[in-house]
Protein backbone atom coordinates (compact mmCIF):
# COMPACT_ATOMS: atom_id res chain seq x y z
CA UNK A 1 0.00 0.00 0.00
CA UNK A 2 0.98 3.61 -1.07
CA UNK A 3 0.61 6.53 0.76
CA UNK A 4 1.75 9.79 1.58
CA UNK A 5 2.73 11.36 4.33
CA UNK A 6 2.51 15.04 4.78
CA UNK A 7 4.43 17.43 2.97
CA UNK A 8 6.09 18.68 6.01
CA UNK A 9 8.31 15.12 5.96
CA UNK A 10 10.04 16.34 3.17
CA UNK A 11 13.66 15.26 3.08
CA UNK A 12 12.79 13.52 6.59
CA UNK A 13 12.82 9.57 7.28
CA UNK A 14 10.21 8.65 9.68
CA UNK A 15 9.62 5.62 10.83
CA UNK A 16 7.18 3.71 13.94
CA UNK A 17 8.12 0.54 14.79
CA UNK A 18 5.33 -1.23 17.52
CA UNK A 19 5.02 -5.08 17.96
CA UNK A 20 6.18 -8.14 19.52
CA UNK A 21 9.62 -10.15 17.88
CA UNK A 22 9.66 -13.47 19.97
CA UNK A 23 9.83 -12.20 23.30
CA UNK A 24 11.19 -8.71 22.58
CA UNK A 25 8.74 -5.48 22.63
CA UNK A 26 9.87 -2.98 20.05
CA UNK A 27 7.77 0.74 20.87
CA UNK A 28 9.75 3.15 18.53
CA UNK A 29 8.90 6.26 16.79
CA UNK A 30 11.42 9.29 15.64
CA UNK A 31 12.17 11.43 12.58
CA UNK A 32 15.63 11.60 11.16
CA UNK A 33 17.24 13.94 8.18
CA UNK A 34 16.87 11.92 4.89
CA UNK A 35 20.85 13.00 4.13
CA UNK A 36 23.62 12.62 5.99
CA UNK A 37 24.69 10.36 8.79
CA UNK A 38 22.58 9.34 11.54
CA UNK A 39 24.19 6.74 14.40
CA UNK A 40 22.12 4.54 16.71
CA UNK A 41 23.45 3.86 19.91
CA UNK A 42 22.67 2.56 23.40
CA UNK A 43 23.99 -0.48 25.73
CA UNK A 44 23.43 -3.85 24.56
CA UNK A 45 20.52 -5.77 24.00
CA UNK A 46 18.28 -2.58 23.86
CA UNK A 47 17.12 -2.60 20.31
CA UNK A 48 19.66 -1.39 17.76
CA UNK A 49 20.24 -3.91 15.68
CA UNK A 50 16.24 -4.64 15.46
CA UNK A 51 15.35 -1.49 14.68
CA UNK A 52 17.68 -1.30 11.81
CA UNK A 53 16.85 -4.39 10.29
CA UNK A 54 13.41 -2.74 10.59
CA UNK A 55 14.52 0.42 8.82
CA UNK A 56 16.01 -2.11 6.28
CA UNK A 57 12.85 -4.09 5.34
CA UNK A 58 14.60 -7.22 7.05
CA UNK A 59 12.18 -7.53 9.82
CA UNK A 60 8.56 -6.49 9.21
CA UNK A 61 6.27 -5.36 12.47
CA UNK A 62 2.27 -5.41 11.03
CA UNK A 63 1.04 -2.04 12.42
CA UNK A 64 4.54 -0.05 11.81
CA UNK A 65 5.46 1.92 8.74
CA UNK A 66 8.94 3.56 7.67
CA UNK A 67 8.25 6.30 5.04
CA UNK A 68 11.05 8.66 3.20
CA UNK A 69 10.14 11.84 1.61
CA UNK A 70 6.83 11.72 2.59
CA UNK A 71 6.51 8.05 0.64
CA UNK A 72 5.26 5.58 2.62
CA UNK A 73 6.87 2.20 1.89
CA UNK A 74 7.40 -0.51 4.53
Amino acid sequence: MMANAPASEAGRILATFRGMIGSFELDASFTIPAAGVTAIFGPSGCGKTTVARCLAGLQNLPGSYCSVDGEIWQ
